[in-house]
């Protein structure tokens, strides 16, 4: 029960840390926000030089920016799910969630509308949105892939109440036991009698 209530309370805690952080960003003015993309911008460019890559411009720069949040509110808001609703399939929790990060890309650009120097766009929230799908897709993947590489325990459909010794053969095949003429063992109730 600890281990349950543990890990409702950090998927709940993480989804409000990423909501808190992208509509921190959409809360900043334009000119912060600028400030800010530029230097980021600055450390990712200085990376992609010494990697021999080019240049990143800022719109990209942003529009990256804006898909990798959503998708860590879409990985959060699906594993959270996944902890509060264990009993409601999959199939159910994916609209949900999906639901759930579509609103806040609403909201998050309705935000902006607020901010100074900033604007919605219709763009971002399908932006958003698609970083949403690819944050749960990324989530569930990765958990199949956990769950399918975990050694799992092999069960016998049905286990003799009986000791093994208890089917034992009166005699061997052959042989008396010696190293020059040792036992000969052809079934398993033979091997039970060594």
């Amino acid at each position: 029960m600890k281990k349950e209530t543990a890990a409702r309370t950090a998927s709940l805690m993480l989804c409000l840390a990423v909501w808190v952080f992208i509509f921190s960003n959409s809360m900043q003015g334009g000119e912060a926000s600028s400030q800010r993309s530029d230097a980021v911008m600055a450390m990712v460019n200085r990376v992609l030089a010494g990697a021999g890559g080019g240049p990143v411009e800022s719109w990209a720069l942003r529009k990256a920016a804006h898909f990798a949040e959503f998708a860590a509110l879409g990985a959060s808001l699906i594993l959270a799910l996944r902890c509060w609703l264990p009993g409601l399939p999959i199939r159910r929790q994916f609209p949900l969630a999906f639901t759930t990060g579509v609103v806040s890309a609403v909201f998050d650009e309705t935000i902006q509308l607020f901010s100074q120097g900033r604007s919605a766009q219709f763009s971002d929230v399908l932006l958003d949105s698609a970083g949403v799908l690819a944050g749960m897709l990324a989530a569930v993947l990765s958990v199949a892939l956990a769950i399918a590489l975990m050694p799992a325990p092999a069960w016998a459909v049905s286990v003799p109440v009986e000791k093994w010794v208890d089917y034992a053969a009166t005699a061997f095949a052959g042989g008396s036991g010696t190293e020059s003429d040792p036992y000969q063992i052809a079934t398993a109730e033979q091997l039970a009698k060594l």
